[in-house]
């Protein structure tokens, strides 16, 4: 199984499509069996999902992220976990002893979120959203 994890530092990445690198699990039971970091080499926002299957990502874990990017990992049996802080080494802890529920990709699709967007999640940047398929 193999975990990509959004990468700022040694923190989980809070924005997905502003993610410059993931940390990559190779984890087979409960450990971790091979683990490096990966350059995004510039791919960002449409680019990551594909970026992420080339990969060969079963699961990704992010800060934050929004209903189109949910909606094409799921296209590609990647499952979402969002939502998760602090250091990349805690996210892989509480993934391994199984503490993160991954996104309910239906519920997101169906509209939750004032915008649309699904998935509360927060910028450092304003833009109009306006229906647009961003991977927040």
């Amino acid at each position: 199984m193999r975990l990509a994890i959004a990468t700022e530092g040694d923190r989980v990445g809070g924005h997905f499509g502003q993610t410059r690198a993931f940390t990559i699990c190779d984890i087979e039971g409960e450990s971790v069996k091979e683990r490096r970091v990966v350059d995004t080499e510039g791919h960002q926002h449409g680019a990551l999902v594909g970026f992420l299957a080339r990969l060969g990502a079963d699961a990704v874990i992010v800060g934050g992220l929004g209903a189109g990017a949910v909606s094409k990992l799921a296209r590609e049996s990647i499952e979402v976990y969002t939502g998760v802080g602090g250091t990349v080494e805690e996210a892989i802890q509480k993934y391994l002893h199984r503490e993160l529920v991954p996104v309910d990709v239906e519920q997101v699709l169906q509209g939750v979120g004032s915008h649309g967007h699904g998935i509360h999640h927060h910028h450092g940047h304003h833009h109009d959203h306006g229906g647009c398929d961003c991977e927040h």
